[in-house]
């Protein structure tokens, strides 16, 4: 708009400067408001073009990171913060930790109410996540009814203190139309050099043997 205006001005300033016949200005000045119309038809088209594409860009970008049912960070993106974490905690030495907590007997909750409960179930269960973590912990669901915390700059018994609290909270929160649930923790701590694959194995393996001992419980590998 502005360097429209601006070349209009130039036109009818040369204009002026050597003056036409009527009939010839008016002709003159027709063209150049209908070249600025056009233009401006023309920005207005290509900004929504332009618009349009931008959403679409954000949309799959939003996607490629978040988990839709429950807006909480996806496995591919959790990856990406555990492999940001590590190469921090390698150039730092700054420990950090991981748990992998799971819904006991989701399975009865989909069984017996459906799946759309279920769905409600699991996003309760992200706002939970979210309202008893720190804003700096990293809070994803990488499958099913598996959700997966990361805490920067926390030694394995601080996740221990955190995991208990956040039980409590779970244990005690009434969900909608199933009641109350619990939930079994896997913690492991990053050990310095390891894989990626390693602590998420040791993670696993920790809340394979929180299920296998009872459920509702904390195991620490």
């Amino acid at each position: 708009m502005i360097a429209a205006t601006a070349i209009i001005a130039l036109v009818i300033a040369a204009t002026f400067r050597q003056p036409l016949e009527a009939g010839l200005l008016q002709l003159h000045l027709m063209w150049v408001l209908a070249a600025f119309s056009f233009g401006c038809l023309s920005a207005f088209i290509l900004e929504k073009a332009h618009k349009h594409t931008f959403l679409q860009q954000q949309q799959l970008a939003r996607a490629a990171r978040i988990d839709e049912l429950t807006s909480l960070w996806n496995r591919a993106h959790i990856e990406r913060l555990f492999d940001d974490e590590r190469a921090r905690a390698e150039r730092y030495g700054e420990p950090f930790t991981v748990i992998l907590i799971d819904i006991d007997h989701f399975k009865s909750v989909n069984d017996t109410w459906g799946h759309s409960t279920g769905d409600g179930v699991l996003r309760q269960f992200a706002g939970l996540l979210r309202q008893n973590l720190r804003k700096v912990d990293a809070i994803g669901r990488i499958g099913g009814e598996e959700f997966f915390v990361l805490l920067p700059q926390t030694r394995g018994e601080q996740a221990l203190v955190a995991s208990r609290e956040l039980q409590a909270r779970i244990t005690a929160f009434d969900f909608e139309t199933v009641g109350r649930l619990t939930a079994s923790f896997g913690v492991t701590e990053y050990h310095p050099g390891e894989d990626r694959v390693d602590t998420f194995n040791r993670a696993d393996q920790a809340l394979y043997a929180a299920r296998k001992n009872g459920r509702s419980r904390i195991e620490v590998r």
